[in-house]
């Protein structure tokens, strides 16, 4: 969804072409449906810290070393 708002942006497209694309209704959607498919999903700039996703036992492993 997210590469087709940019091709559109890219050739010049206004907000009315995308806005079906990033409404409020599709983001919900993908939220209370778990489908990251079904609209934009914003997580903010703390998203791009990311650099991993420990298992429940990693995490408390590290917890524990701490």
């Amino acid at each position: 969804m997210a590469d087709e708002v940019v091709e559109v942006e890219a050739a010049g497209g206004d907000f009315g072409q995308v806005h079906h694309l990033v409404s409020g209704a599709n983001q919900e959607k993908a939220w209370t449906t778990r489908d990251i498919e079904a609209g934009m999903v914003t997580v903010g700039m703390c998203g791009g810290l990311i650099n991993d996703i420990p298992s429940c036992e990693e995490r408390q492993e590290h917890c524990n070393r701490c």
